[in-house]
């Protein structure tokens, strides 16, 4: 994946968490959808899905599953952003 001249990744994924799978959409830097898919909201369905690939731009929502989430996410080399959904508190 390359990087633009700020250093920004190219790739925005947004994950919307669920309790036992959660889905993925990457959009490029011109908004357009590139990839998306369903993984296992486990440990090891993160690290295969994210480890060991280009550092890319990931928006979780924020939820039960966000903060050892980001935490992963964080140490496989992501920059992460929390997003509050529609009706959440806070």
């Amino acid at each position: 994946m390359r990087k633009n001249s700020q250093g920004t990744p190219a790739l925005t994924v947004g994950v919307d968490l669920g309790d036992r799978d959660s889905r993925w959409c990457g959009v490029d830097a011109g908004g357009e959808v590139v990839e998306e898919g369903r993984l296992r909201t486990t440990e090891a369905g993160f690290r295969r899905r994210f480890g060991g690939t280009d550092r890319s731009r990931v928006v979780v929502e924020v939820g039960t599953h966000s903060p050892w989430v980001s935490r992963l996410l964080e140490e496989l080399g992501h920059e992460v952003w929390g997003w509050r959904t529609r009706g959440s508190s806070g």
